[in-house]
């Protein structure tokens, strides 16, 4: 969850897009993060987010953790995922997923009767193959398509995707960074040809899961 100019200010790199929610509109019981890298662990997001909501959890690979730790975040709230290891939340059974980087994990959902696969930032190894060709039942499917810093492209998104099946796959890590983006549109022709329906999403626009696969 990145909702601060915390890349920008670091790095230098461009955002194209506001702030999609406010944090005052989240209302969150748990924070996952799959990997330790600022625009996924925002640090002030995560403090304000504990400040604001007390009682939420706080979960993620040893990375995440470790950062958690710095911060001094209370033991009681952190939570470790280890890769196919299951955890549950409430009423939502999470499973981490094999990745190209150890000290990262994907993610895979299973809520109200739907699988939902998030590869984290990735790049399509054996591992992640293996993973993809063993998951079952994965009703929408998350994929990093821009091709850099560690993740698949748009070609090697779309053959994940076909392995896994989903009866939707939604690109992502694009148009946030003018440094770091790409057209989603390369994706999309892919999955066609694959057989695999995908759809992008629209800033700012809340759609539920079930909605994503009516």
């Amino acid at each position: 969850l990145y909702l601060t100019d915390l890349v920008e200010r670091k790095t230098g790199m461009t955002r194209l897009a506001e702030f999609p929610v406010g944090i005052e509109d989240l209302r969150p019981d748990v924070w996952l993060a799959t990997h330790d890298h600022l625009d996924h662990f925002d640090a002030p997001t995560v403090e304000a987010v504990h400040q604001m909501y007390p009682s939420c959890v706080f979960g993620g690979p040893a990375s995440v953790c470790g950062h958690l730790k710095q911060m001094n975040m209370p033991d009681y709230l952190v939570r470790m995922l280890k890769v196919d290891e299951r955890a549950v939340f409430e009423d939502i059974t999470i499973t981490p997923a094999c990745h190209s980087d150890p000290e990262a994990i994907g993610l895979v959902l299973r809520w109200e009767g739907l699988g939902i696969y998030i590869t984290g930032d990735t790049l399509l190894d054996e591992k992640v193959k293996s993973a993809g060709e063993a998951m079952k039942d994965i009703d929408i499917m998350c994929v990093c398509i821009n091709g850099r810093l560690g993740n698949m492209n748009a070609s090697e998104a779309a053959d994940l995707a076909g392995l896994v099946a989903p009866r939707v796959a939604i690109p992502m890590h694009y148009g946030l960074f003018a440094e770091n983006t790409v057209d989603p549109a390369e994706f999309l022709r892919l999955c066609a040809e694959r057989g695999i329906p995908s759809r992008t999403l629209e800033m700012g626009v809340y759609q539920s899961p079930k909605e994503l696969v009516k």
